[in-house]
């Protein structure tokens, strides 16, 4: 039997995996890659589908294919389209070496955590396949374990395969890997020197790891890390060049105009041994095609974009030249100078998580401003780039789905509908992971079940009026009704924003598919939050 089918080591979508993200960053060195919303997607080693899935409900005039080795993930995968009513996505059980796709190119194709895992001749069996049946314009993506930054991961695989026991059982090798890790973090004795630190660090991050984890990555056999020279250098031999990374922090030879060690493979090679990843996400595409070497600011012009930046200061300054600090989600800072980019970020923001064209951000910013773009487009165009480097800004070859709260119930996607029921997390329309809190998957199971906004509450606040839930200002348990009203109406409110800001409401035309039911009775056109503060004015 697969040891996949013994114990399915799952996949989970992740932005970087994305078609919007693949053709924007072949856009903007210069590729006309295929429409996100009407292409042909093919993912090699597929898993549970979890991506794709996402992806087919994203995009229903595309087409998505996977393919694994594991019978039973891909009959779960395969059940679970159905469940949900998706036609434009097909599961294979099959084998990558050898199989024949005999339908057209593919747009973009995707291998995710199969090379670092797999015998040399599967390897080169993968860039077989991309070379055979991707698209002449179209992007590959390859992500494995990156030398020297797995270099911890590969001495703790190593010392665990030394004690372990292949014919046994999958719980006896796994019960065993994690007896044999514990043991040798006590008897670790150079835990204080570079050495003994950083082998300590990664014992302590594997213990935390799931057994599929245990079984599939560090007792495999054929796991094993590669440098970006290596992998870029075996591709080549399938007629395939490199693009860049699929994560545009790992891209830094392409946003500088003169690079003093070297340029593409060069540049990142000499980056990864000085602040190496320990996991690389690479994108190809077909030799033949001309790259630009500087991302090109032209491209920009028919992208989307997006940032959660907000300004540190309540009033900043976008009028003049000053520097205005902007903070991410991660708390991390970034000083900005032109007035017209400060605009744009102040735009984003407001609308997030939804995305919009460059050019409406950059007139509304003008509006807000009072400057114009060609006043300092040199400022503008490297502070933004800068931005997107850091991964601060994004952007998409075409809108997002995820949309703010407007009219009537938020919708939810009917993948979030499933998924919400049988796992610990669930995806957003950003193709992110998101766990969510017991209330917060109270209110998305309840969004299934209301038809208007006043029901929503109106169940909401059941939970806590059956005690379900205790309702507590600062620190005290509310009784009274009316202070339970507002109390429990302020934590509905700041899950719903919560909710909107983790990108989880989608249209209502989105929050269904052909095959699901579209009986819904109307909803009202109000504002939910508009109706939810003249529940609470009523209550008063």
């Amino acid at each position: 039997m697969n040891l996949y089918d013994e114990l399915h080591f799952s996949s989970r979508p992740s932005p970087e995996r994305h078609p919007n993200r693949l053709a924007s960053i072949g856009r903007l060195r210069g590729i006309q890659t295929a429409d996100p919303e009407s292409c042909r997607v093919l993912e090699l080693g597929c898993s549970t589908g979890a991506s794709l899935l996402a992806l087919a409900h994203e995009f229903p005039h595309s087409s998505f294919f996977g393919i694994d080795a594991s019978r039973s993930q891909v009959e779960a995968a395969n059940s679970l389209a159905q469940r949900i009513g998706l036609r434009n996505v097909k599961f294979i059980y099959g084998d990558v070496v050898g199989h024949r796709f005999d339908s057209e190119p593919f747009d973009y194709i995707v291998c995710h955590g199969m090379y670092s895992w797999v015998s040399r001749d599967v390897r080169r069996a993968i860039l077989e396949q991309v070379q055979k049946n991707l698209a002449s314009n179209g992007v590959a993506y390859l992500s494995y374990n990156s030398w020297p930054g797995s270099t911890w991961r590969l001495v703790v695989a190593e010392m665990l395969r030394e004690s372990d026991l292949p014919d046994s059982s999958v719980e006896r090798r796994v019960e065993r890997a994690r007896r044999e890790l514990a043991m040798s973090q006590e008897r670790l004795v150079d835990a204080f020197r570079p050495y003994g630190l950083g082998l300590k660090s990664e014992i302590e991050r594997c213990q935390e790891r799931s057994d599929a984890f245990f079984l599939h990555e560090l007792l495999n056999p054929e796991m094993k890390a590669f440098s970006l020279k290596e992998v870029v250098s075996e591709a080549q031999e399938f007629d395939l060049q490199y693009l860049g990374d699929a994560h545009p922090t790992r891209m830094g030879a392409q946003f500088l105009r003169e690079d003093l060690c070297g340029t593409g493979v060069q540049s990142e090679q000499l980056r990864d041994f000085l602040a190496p990843a320990t996991f690389r996400s690479t994108l190809f595409v077909k030799n033949g095609l001309t790259l630009s070497l500087e991302l090109k600011q032209k491209a920009l012009k028919a992208l989307f974009l997006s940032s959660p930046l907000v300004p540190v200061d309540e009033k900043p300054d976008i009028f003049s030249e000053a520097l205005v600090t902007f903070c991410g989600p991660t708390e991390l800072t970034v000083d900005i100078r032109n007035p017209v980019l400060k605009g744009v970020l102040l735009y984003l923001r407001r609308v997030w998580p939804e995305s919009v064209g460059f050019d409406e951000a950059v007139h509304a910013a003008q509006g807000l401003t009072g400057s114009k773009l060609s006043s300092d487009e040199a400022v503008f165009y490297d502070e933004f780039f800068e931005l997107y480097r850091q991964n601060l800004v994004e952007l998409f070859a075409s809108p997002q789905r995820c949309v703010r709260v407007r009219d009537g119930l938020p919708g939810i996607s009917p993948l979030v509908s499933v998924e919400i029921e049988r796992q610990e997390w669930i995806t957003t329309m950003r193709h992110e992971c998101y766990h969510p809190t017991p209330l917060e998957r109270e209110v998305l199971l309840l969004l299934g079940h209301v038809e208007t906004e006043e029901e929503l509450f109106r169940r909401f606040l059941e939970l806590f009026q059956s005690k379900r839930y205790e309702a507590r200002d600062e620190g005290q348990l509310v009784s009274d009704e009316d202070s339970l009203r507002t109390v429990v109406g302020d934590e509905f409110r700041r899950i719903l924003h919560t909710l909107q800001e983790a990108a989880l409401f989608v249209e209502e035309s989105y929050s269904r598919t052909e095959t699901a039911s579209a009986d819904k009775k109307e909803i009202g056109k109000k504002n939910i939050f508009t109706v939810l503060k003249g529940i609470f004015s009523r209550a008063k």
